[in-house]
């Protein structure tokens, strides 16, 4: 083996002296630079770790919020068909009403009306037997002259006029 060893130009206190260094850079390099790099490896995995869960939290809670915002869309537009609803019940009421108090009103004028009419009926009724008593006293007067029998002919001619409306 010494002959392998000079072969080959390996010195032994050269080959111990740099498995020492070795086996210090190894060590300096074991506690100064791997130590940290697999620190680091470590932190990195858990917080790679940490991020999948907190993404897959986050992917919950985004499917419970659509969720809860198709809920609230629904719920919207229950409402809404709901407000609709009442809007045009209110509004078909409302109709009904007007339609109501028109036709009331309406009848209310047409009684008016009518009132009315009948009063100017027997207004021009009354005028019209006034005159014809004037005229037939008027006329009576010019044939007969008296002026007396005027009150009496009045009377008369009232009493006829009653008559013929009573008829």
């Amino acid at each position: 083996m010494d002959e392998l060893i000079k072969k080959f130009g390996i010195e032994p206190a050269l080959l111990i002296a740099q498995i020492i260094n070795f086996g210090i850079v190894l060590f300096v390099l074991w506690k100064f630079a791997y130590k940290p790099v697999l620190k680091v490896l470590r932190d990195r995995q858990a917080k790679v770790k940490q991020s999948l869960v907190d993404a897959k939290a986050i992917e919950e809670k985004l499917h419970a919020a659509e969720a809860l915002k198709k809920e609230k869309i629904l719920e919207a537009r229950a409402e809404a068909e709901q407000i609709l609803e009442a809007a045009n019940i209110e509004s078909q009421r409302l109709k009904q009403r007007t339609i109501a108090e028109t036709q009331t009103e309406i009848a209310k004028l047409k009684t008016q009306a009518q009132a009315e009419i009948v009063a100017q009926k027997a207004q021009a009724l009354n005028q019209a037997k006034a005159e014809i008593v004037d005229l037939v006293i008027d006329a009576s007067g010019r044939v007969v002259g008296k002026a007396g029998l005027e009150k009496v002919n009045r009377a008369l001619v009232e009493e006829a006029l009653k008559e013929t409306e009573n008829a």
